[in-house]
């Protein structure tokens, strides 16, 4: 459904662009970034895209069911409408790809961003709608585009090349633990092999 090109930045890792990741961690609190670009090779839903990570095994040595619910909570708030199932034999979480975004744009073949740069601008006008101006604050494409009843208006077409731009400073690749402020949860004895 898909053909493109993705960037993954690990603050800390090796690289082959050190330089790039240097200049774009530097005073941010980002240590993770990944970057998708590319075309749709045929018109989609916005309300049928979603990211995430499914798991092939059940879940280990969760923590304690109120650090469990806090972390959930919050990622529901970072990325609402969010879909979390932990307690099955293939846990998942999910969120539509359109509101968990920090950043959208929709450009003509030949005039998208470089997704090494150090700052991609937001612009969803491609999308039209609520979105046509191109000038709608991020917060508030979150909040629409995150909704499934509401994002069913909206279309990924098959001419736009699309760039979407993840990133976070909860997971760190390195310790392979996820810091939720007040704790950290080793994720290697949790996610079972």
């Amino acid at each position: 459904l898909f053909i493109g090109t993705c960037l993954i930045r690990l603050k800390g890792a090796n690289s082959d662009d050190p330089k790039g990741d240097e200049e774009y961690f530097s005073g941010r609190k980002r240590i993770f970034q990944s970057v998708i670009q590319g075309q749709f090779k045929e018109k989609v839903s916005v309300a049928d895209v979603f990211t995430g990570h499914e798991f092939t095994r059940p879940l280990k040595n969760l923590p304690h069911p109120w650090v469990l619910k806090t972390a959930t909570n919050f990622i529901g708030r970072v990325s609402p409408g969010a879909n979390i199932v932990v307690h099955t034999e293939q846990p998942y979480v999910e969120a539509l790809l359109s509101g968990s975004s920090q950043v959208i744009r929709g450009d003509m073949p030949g005039n998208e961003p470089n997704i090494a740069c150090k700052n991609l601008v937001e612009d969803c006008s491609v999308l039209g709608g609520l979105f046509q101006n191109g000038n709608m604050p991020v917060a508030r494409r979150k909040r629409i585009l995150s909704n499934p009843a509401r994002c069913r208006d909206y279309s990924f077409d098959c001419e736009t090349v699309y760039t979407f731009e993840f990133y976070q400073n909860l997971f760190d690749a390195s310790t392979y633990s996820l810091d939720l402020g007040f704790t950290k949860i080793g994720c290697s004895q949790v996610l079972n092999g």
